[in-house]
């Protein structure tokens, strides 16, 4: 983070031209960049977790005996478990809510919804590009 603690230097620079309207225009449309920036990638983060359920999703219906692995409990937590062979799976759906679906619901639903991330990425790459 960027902190400029001498305001009077700053506002001397020829860029500046001691006009502190048009500073903070330049500075607001910067801060907007950043906005889409952190937004693009949180959308391409969410893309990566659909896209790894999609596949844990034909790790779970091909599997036929128990399987020892370890998942994520937190931030660097991880904790060993047993999963038996199953037809549903919870899906986290936002908002602290969480249902169970069957594998093919499941898919289907991930997959619409890596069809609006898809669409809302090229959205937010479309606004960036405008802003440069």
């Amino acid at each position: 983070m960027y902190i400029q603690e001498e305001i009077d230097i700053f506002m001397a620079k020829p860029e500046n031209e001691e006009n502190c309207e048009k500073v903070l225009q330049r500075l607001d449309a910067q801060h907007s960049k950043y906005r889409f920036m952190a937004f693009n990638l949180e959308a391409r983060r969410r893309k990566l977790d659909l896209q790894r359920s999609l596949e844990m999703i034909d790790v779970l219906r091909k599997e036929t005996e128990e399987r020892e692995t370890q998942f994520l409990l937190s931030d660097q937590v991880f904790i060993k478990t047993t999963v038996p062979p199953t037809d549903t799976v919870c899906l986290r759906l936002g908002a602290n809510v969480m249902l169970e679906y069957l594998l093919d619901e499941a898919e289907i639903l991930l997959k619409q919804n890596m069809t609006s991330a898809i669409v809302n990425l090229k959205t937010v790459e479309h606004d960036q590009d405008l802003l440069k």
